[in-house]
């Protein structure tokens, strides 16, 4: 029997809390911005020279108000440790 930690619908709900809302890759150089929604930095850097706010805020938005989100790439890497990198 399979624990908890290992079932497939575990296992897929965690990796779609690491997926970026734009992009759906698992975001392994999450940026954070002011309003607390995570992203991958390359989705979010695009998407906000283009349309300049967040996208799913739609509050204004500049480039260098992103931060890496050091939590959340720790997470990362310790879910592709674990479970690997699979889609």
């Amino acid at each position: 029997m399979k624990s908890l930690l290992r079932t497939n619908a575990y296992v897929k709900k965690v990796k779609e809390n690491l997926e970026c809302p734009i992009s759906y890759d698992i975001m392994t150089e999450a940026v954070i911005t002011p309003y607390g929604r995570s992203y991958q930095e390359k989705a979010i850097k695009k998407w906000v020279r283009k349309y300049h706010n967040d996208p799913l805020t739609r509050y204004s938005l500049d480039v260098s108000d992103l931060k890496p989100n050091y939590d959340l790439r720790r997470m990362v890497e310790e879910y592709i440790a674990t479970y690997g990198n699979e889609e």
